[in-house]
């Protein structure tokens, strides 16, 4: 059976058939796949489902809502009732999109750590493409699962923008330039993605475009937080002023690619 979770909630069983379930088992099992392999009790399920209104019977309509969810999903549900009476999603390693998003994010990661590119970029690509939109739409607005979904579209947000860095490093900075700015017009207090953007331009010899990318940020820095872009960002514009012709892509402090970063950006071509 194949659970989807990552964007509008998917679940197909081995028969090839697609699972239709209600509103409220819908969110059941979105809740229950993106903790999975971890308990849910049932005061946070009920919570989840029904916030402040919960049934007069929570227990007894949570209960309904699991059983209806199973018999929906046959007997390959991965959905399980501890000793404690928790209830848990344990799909099998294949079978979630989540747990692929994880495990190809981590190989990515690794090969970055060693200085492998081109294979670091492939998978988090791959990574990225595990993700569907809207993301998580199915999810209720409890404070726990709402966390949960931060951190999981957070954590998509880092690799996109690790890979990024990897594809600008690689001199593929056309390919990037119209996501670049579709993301700086999104989140316009992204420091690292500006710093993407004018390294992008720059490298595809629009220089100026890229001193007036970094003018553009500050005014939105300074607006909205009444400060100075960052010295990374100040640096990458005293770069792109000096005229230097390949500049080394700005190493966030957050983001763990000093060690796998080359110093040029020509290297089109490269194995790595």
């Amino acid at each position: 059976m194949e659970y989807q979770v990552l964007g509008p909630l998917q679940v197909v069983r081995s028969d090839g058939i697609q699972v239709h379930l209600a509103r409220r088992e819908r969110e059941l099992v979105a809740v229950l796949l993106v903790f999975a392999g971890d308990p849910c009790t049932r005061d946070m399920l009920v919570h989840a489902l029904w916030g402040g209104s919960p049934p007069a019977s929570p227990a007894g309509a949570l209960q309904t809502s699991l059983c209806r969810a199973r018999s929906a999903l046959g007997p390959g549900s991965c959905l399980r009732t501890l000793d404690d009476g928790a209830l848990c999603a344990e799909p099998g390693p294949e079978d979630l999109d989540l747990t692929r998003f994880w495990q190809l994010r981590t190989a990515g990661m690794r090969h970055l750590e060693h200085g492998h590119l081109r294979p670091a970029g492939q998978a988090l690509q791959h990574a990225l493409a595990c993700w569907r939109n809207p993301p998580l739409p199915d999810l209720p607005d409890a404070p726990e699962v709402a966390a949960q979904r931060t951190r999981l579209l957070k954590e998509r947000e880092l690799a996109w923008l690790t890979l990024a860095d990897i594809l600008l490093a690689l001199g593929e900075h056309d390919r990037l330039l119209p996501d670049l700015h579709a993301r700086v017009v999104t989140d316009p207090l992204c420091e690292r993605s500006w710093a993407q953007l004018m390294l992008a331009l720059h490298q595809s010899g629009r220089s100026g475009e890229a001193l007036a990318a970094y003018s553009k940020a500050r005014a939105e820095i300074v607006r909205a937080l009444g400060t100075e872009p960052g010295a990374e960002l100040q640096h990458l514009r005293d770069l792109v002023l000096s005229g230097q012709a390949a500049i080394v892509p700005v190493l966030w402090p957050s983001a763990g690619l000093a060690a796998a970063m080359p110093a040029p950006l020509a290297t089109r071509g490269s194995g790595r």
